[in-house]
């Protein structure tokens, strides 16, 4: 691990910039530095632009845990923001349910079915400038686009499952639509890189464009994704625990993409130079008990004592780039009747509440905002996804009676911070 002011880049230089093994001496005395390698741009930041951590503000609430039943959630599956703030939720057994900026109910864009303008299962949402949103609906296994007018138009789904809801589907800001997909996999081997991550789509369902993964990625993650691990949706289930590559698109097109084997990642944008980011990272290391109750109830064949830097890199679209790094496993006690079968007090849970750091596109490293402690947020499909837009982000947020919410917060203090 690198702490303090050793040399940053000491095993993306060992990977991919071997030049760069003298060249890190005397480092500056300032938050980041900035160094240019061929068409590569070096940032490494030993601390934030903002010292106090921020923690974002409640400013407007969804949903009720006892009254009209509109504003009743069961169990909220995916949720996106429209340009003209308007809040899309889907909810289980209930369809697509549409809100004001205000939190005000506006009715229903789809019922749950499986109908042309009903939905099933929606892994992700997306919403235009031009008033369109898109469903990616996994349950009916197609995209459905409904148009401003009431109109809706079904896309056959692309082969291939996401990786992630939050990208599941991405409005460009010229109004093209992305959708993320993963390869199938071979029948023997794992899924290699480059590798199709994201797929521009035709209003007819063609596929235009493919936006792939560097190889480099590959060779800093060896560890693939294979049949053997896979389940659901998830791309592999040891993800939590050993670094797999993370990427993300924007909604202006900007890539950002990365092992998290290391805290390093690169922002590709345009024509312009790559941009490779880092910061100082000590990993966490799983406690023996932890790790033994997952081997012996087989969760997975071994572990390691490591865990990865981050779990996801999101890119609002704005000029910056919010990082989820990997968070302390939550210690949970087990019902006692779980208590009685399996002879254990407790598990362990991937986190759902920690912090973000928010870096600026050319790599300086912004802040680190705390999400509240109600605010379910993990990095995995474990849990809903947040959405983010300037210096305002949206989250399921879960009370003490387990009733969910969609919470929009102010992140005071960010203003500015590009």
């Amino acid at each position: 691990m690198f702490l303090g002011k050793q040399c940053p880049w000491y095993r993306t230089a060992a990977l991919i910039l071997p030049v760069l093994a003298s060249s890190c001496a005397d480092e500056p005395e300032s938050r980041f530095s900035r160094t240019r390698l061929g068409d590569t741009i070096l940032v490494h930041s030993w601390e934030p632009r903002i010292a106090d951590t921020l923690v974002p503000r409640e400013t407007a609430r969804i949903g009720l845990a006892d009254g009209p039943l509109e504003y009743i959630f069961n169990q909220i599956f995916s949720f996106t923001v429209a340009p003209s703030g308007e809040v899309l939720v889907h909810d289980q057994g209930e369809g697509i349910r549409r809100f004001d900026a205000q939190g005000r109910y506006l009715g229903h864009l789809a019922r749950e079915g499986e109908g042309p303008s009903e939905v099933r299962y929606v892994l992700g949402l997306s919403a235009s400038r031009s008033a369109t949103v898109a469903a990616y609906d996994l349950g009916n296994s197609r995209i459905t686009l409904f148009e401003e007018d009431g109109t809706t138009r079904t896309i056959r789904r692309p082969e291939g499952m996401p990786p992630y809801g939050e990208d599941a589907l991405i409005f460009h800001h010229d109004q093209t639509l992305w959708v993320a997909i993963a390869p199938p996999f071979p029948p023997d081997g794992p899924i290699t890189h480059p590798r199709r991550s994201f797929v521009r789509i035709s209003d007819s369902g063609g596929l235009l464009d493919t936006l792939f993964t560097p190889a480099s990625v590959g060779e800093l993650c060896p560890i693939l994704s294979t049949q053997q691990y896979r389940g659901g949706f998830y791309e592999d289930n040891r993800e939590p625990y050993f670094p797999k590559a993370k990427w993300s698109l924007g909604p202006d097109g900007t890539f950002v993409v990365g092992c998290p084997a290391d805290y390093t990642f690169d922002v590709i944008s345009g024509e312009g130079p790559v941009v490779r980011i880092s910061r100082p990272w000590v990993p966490l290391v799983m406690s023996e008990e932890e790790k033994d109750f997952k081997v012996k109830w087989g969760i997975l064949p071994r572990l390691p004592s490591e865990l990865p830097a981050y779990a996801r890199l999101i890119v609002p679209g704005d000029g910056r780039i919010w990082v989820w790094p990997t968070q302390p496993s939550m210690r949970m006690a087990l019902p006692s009747e779980m208590q009685e079968s399996f002879g254990e007090t407790h598990t362990w849970a991937v986190s759902w509440s920690g912090v973000f750091d928010v870096f600026s596109a050319d790599g300086e490293w912004l802040a680190v905002v705390k999400l509240p402690e109600e605010a379910r947020y993990s990095g995995f499909p474990t849990e809903p996804s947040i959405f983010i837009r300037g210096d305002t982000l949206w989250a399921v947020a879960v009370d003490s009676l387990d009733v969910q919410y969609v919470v929009r917060y102010q992140v005071d203090g960010l203003a500015g911070a590009h």
